[in-house]
């Protein structure tokens, strides 16, 4: 074997990982399994999976370099201090250790509902619950540990080792060593190369996705606005941050050049600047966005110029705060999606565990809780979860209503075999900070298990295989069952009678004075009528002499619709 094993892999591979906050440990050696054999093109992630796919592009940035081996020593580092990364403000140091004391173990959520429970409310007379989830929480935007090192903390936090790692594994800082004067953005690995964020900047905005070298997307929840956005902003240069927040949020390296980043005058006052947008964005910025799980840490606040359709006052900024993307998109298995695969998107899910469904040896231990589902069969094969309690109850309502995009796509053929499930028991993953070192070992084999069943390694069943070839066949199939029946429909509106006029007459009249969009040439509009019309004429076509036989297609059926960026 080389001395370095992730030198010169011949393929490329996209991938997704899923949130989960301490599940994340599963990850590093998924990914060392993959960089084997895979250039990374794209990554993705929310919440936890964010982490590990930020640090995943800063690894490949530096691939030639030894990036790979930052994430070979994380398990190790994670095993001994992972509890000791989750540092709470002063402020709310006692609201962090009664929680985390008397919570039921597989959530969060359970130790906040014991607030109301005479222990908690006589261990708070002398400290001042109201005060404290009234005044001071709301102060600290709603989250108990900003990221950084807290004072009197015996390591590092979770933001400042971030960061850190980040820099190490894209070669640009030693461990233990200076910052350097600015942070990776989201323009060094589109290029692949540190870039002049000044003389290169817009160019690099402009860059098609398919030619950046390093793709990097993330998912926050825009709590104010009520809406998932993915991270870079490319567009919205509508936001603005407060230096005296960030300062509290985020290594001074950071802040510093954030501050100096966006060459733009505005009426604010000193201690407001422009969020750097795209390739400006700072990468370890995009990942604090994204692991802001509610209460556990900060929200991050934003401000933004109002506008309304009454009013246009831009003087006034108005405060949103970005919370954990896992709220709206928890899997973003959609992303880097096309209508065929050009390379495998691998996906990493993070599942509940039912012992109904993984074998046991006889001894009643788990054998195995990693599955890629290759085989091919029909139908779904959704999860059913037991609901038992009031407290489960209220979870399924919350979970349903943010995960049913992502667990429906996740079960589609030619999607479901590009997504490996590991199995976490309540005690194991999520927010179970003070995991032992030996079952922050076990979660990081699943993640090496995981790697194997991606590249066909000798530990993977020879069922569970990924089969690229099998895949992009599913693929084909399902978008062509698609397309003819989405024709089908297009030819169906294109030739109905409307008031006396098709839809095709109903274009030719309307498009020589629309009342919007009217930049458009006269030839482009000729041109967009005229392909419409071809489509409706194959979608006619497609329907007299149909292949879609619905029992000798993947099940479950599919839609193409339209739908808003994030």
């Amino acid at each position: 074997m080389p001395e370095n094993p992730y030198a010169d892999p011949t393929r490329e591979c996209d991938i997704i990982m899923k949130g989960g906050v301490t599940s994340g440990v599963v990850y590093p050696q998924a990914i060392l399994k993959l960089a084997e054999q895979y250039r990374f093109r794209s990554i993705g992630g929310t919440s936890a999976g964010a982490i590990a796919a930020g640090l995943t592009a800063a690894c490949e940035f530096n691939r030639a370099g030894g990036g790979f081996e930052t994430i070979e020593k994380i398990p190790a580092f994670l095993a001994g201090n992972l509890l000791s990364l989750f540092q709470p403000a002063p402020e709310l140091g006692h609201l962090f250790d009664l929680l985390f004391k008397l919570k039921d173990k597989s959530s969060l959520w359970g130790g906040l509902s014991l607030i109301a429970g005479s222990q908690i409310a006589g261990f708070f007379r002398g400290r001042g619950l109201k005060k404290t989830l009234t005044r001071t929480l709301p102060a600290h935007h709603f989250g108990m540990c900003p990221g950084p090192t807290q004072e009197g903390a015996d390591g590092p936090g979770l933001t400042d080792w971030l960061a850190e790692q980040l820099e190490i594994a894209a070669g640009r800082m030693t461990p233990g060593g200076a910052f350097p004067d600015r942070p990776l953005v989201f323009g060094d690995l589109w290029r692949g190369a540190l870039c002049d964020i000044e003389s290169d900047g817009a160019e690099l905005d402009a860059m098609p996705a398919a030619q950046r070298r390093i793709g990097l997307s993330m998912v926050t929840t825009n709590l104010s606005m009520k809406r998932p956005n993915a991270l870079p902003f490319l567009d919205d240069f509508n936001f603005y941050f407060s230096r005296s927040d960030f300062e509290k949020l985020f290594p001074p390296f950071v802040v510093d050049y954030m501050a100096g980043a966006v060459d733009a005058a505005h009426p604010y006052g000193d201690d407001y600047f422009h969020f750097p947008l795209g390739a400006k964005m700072p990468v370890i910025v995009a990942i604090r966005m994204s692991l802001s799980f509610p209460l556990l840490f900060t929200a991050i606040p934003l401000y933004r110029r109002y506008f309304s359709d009454r009013t246009a006052d831009d003087n006034e900024l108005e405060l949103t705060l970005f919370s954990d993307g896992g709220l709206t998109s928890n899997f973003p298995i959609h992303f880097f999606d096309g209508l065929l695969p050009g390379r495998p998107t691998f996906g990493i899910s993070l599942d509940e565990y039912d012992p109904r469904k993984w074998p046991k040896d006889d001894n009643g231990a788990i054998d195995d809780r990693v599955f890629l589902p290759m085989p091919a069969r029909e139908g779904q094969s959704l999860a059913i979860q037991k609901i038992e309690s009031l407290f489960g109850f209220l979870m399924s309502l919350f979970n349903a209503s943010k995960d049913w995009q992502d667990q429906l796509q996740g079960v589609l053929p030619g999607y479901r075999e590009r997504i490996a499930h590991i199995a976490l028991k309540p005690d194991e993953g999520g927010l179970n900070l003070d995991m032992p070192p030996a079952a922050v070992e076990r979660l990081s084999r699943f993640g090496e298990k995981a790697g194997e069943r991606f590249t066909g390694a000798p530990g993977a069943p020879r069922e569970e295989r990924f089969d690229f070839d099998e895949h992009r066949w599913r693929r084909a199939l399902v978008l062509y069952a698609r397309l003819e029946e989405s024709l089908a429909g297009l030819a169906g509106v294109w030739d109905k009678d409307v008031d006396g006029e098709n839809f095709k007459s109903f274009l030719t009249r309307y498009k020589t004075n629309p009342g919007s969009y009217a930049g458009l040439s006269n030839n482009d509009r000729d041109a967009l009528i005229e392909r419409l019309d071809a489509l409706a004429e194959l979608g006619k076509s497609w329907s007299e002499d149909s292949i879609y036989k619905p029992d000798k297609f993947p099940k479950p059926p599919t839609d193409l619709r339209i739908t808003p960026k994030q």
